[in-house]
């Protein structure tokens, strides 16, 4: 394995044992005579918590992040003239695609007992986004899972030439892309040859079964989520109606309290009254 697939393997253990892991692998890395290697296993730095569950959904959403990683090459590359349109929808697919990744972010989070608060579930989305849009290695990190810090993006692509994409990022991508506005206008006016035009039916059919795919996991995980709150709402009425029982039970309890204290008074003063009256006789 190498240390990225090490890194890896650590990135998709609980971000509280990180450390305890990273541990681990180092000593069994040690023991079986690999020294480097665990030196360096044991000098990665543990991952932030936004960085973390980008990797985690990397691991658990590899379709997710490859679009992700798909639609910003697009947006990239319309950044020319008269690629506004071509633009324009890539960076729309960006942003739904974000929006995806943010609602499965947080599901992530919950289930990892770490609060799924929209502050952090929005430093997940700018870190994926920033991954995306930024350098190869960044891109080739955000598609193996191994981010460890949170990143900022300035935009899509850096300044300057874009560095062009990694081979592994690449092959990711390869049935992902989507071609620019300008090649679907000059279709009409150029009849494809009939293996061309099987090419592009084959591509569109599969860009319809991956939108199919992702809708079916959208609608599977909003089911999910609404069974979710349902039981918490449910549960939460069982003890609203369990703490209003306590709650008259105490009412009920501090009532004959106030009787038997009443009840002692009037006996007192009886017996004052009785002690009195044997006195003067």
């Amino acid at each position: 394995m190498t240390l990225d697939d090490h890194r890896a393997a650590l990135h998709r253990e609980p971000l509280d044992g990180f450390v305890r892991a990273r541990t681990e692998l180092a000593r069994s890395l040690r023991t079986a005579g690999d020294r480097d290697d665990a030196a360096a296993v044991a000098k990665l730095p543990k991952p932030s918590l936004g960085a973390w569950t980008v990797d985690r959904l990397a691991g658990l959403e590899p379709d997710l992040v490859r679009d992700l990683l798909a639609a910003a090459a697009d947006a990239r590359d319309a950044q020319r003239p008269g690629a506004a349109d071509t633009l324009r929808e890539a960076s729309a697919r960006v942003r739904a695609l974000l929006d995806d990744a943010g609602r499965r972010a947080r599901t992530i989070l919950e289930q990892a007992g770490h609060p799924a608060t929209d502050a952090t579930v929005r430093r997940v989305q700018t870190t994926a986004q920033a991954a995306a849009a930024g350098t190869a290695a960044e891109r080739e990190a955000l598609l193996r899972g191994i981010l460890d810090r949170d990143l900022d993006p300035p935009g899509f692509g850096p300044a300057g030439e874009p560095e062009p994409d990694t081979a592994a990022v690449l092959e990711a991508i390869r049935d992902r892309r989507r071609p620019p506005q300008a090649a679907l206008l000059d279709l009409p006016h150029r009849p494809p040859a009939d293996g061309e035009r099987v090419d592009e039916l084959t591509a569109a059919v599969r860009r319809a079964e991956r939108e199919a795919e992702a809708r079916h996991r959208e609608t599977v995980r909003s089911a999910a989520e609404a069974e979710r709150r349902r039981a918490r709402a449910d549960r939460l009425a069982a003890e609203a109606r369990a703490a209003e029982e306590e709650a008259d039970a105490a009412d009920r309890a501090a009532a004959g309290a106030e009787q038997a204290a009443t009840e002692a008074e009037d006996a007192l003063r009886e017996a004052r009254a009785a002690l009195e009256r044997a006195r003067q006789t």
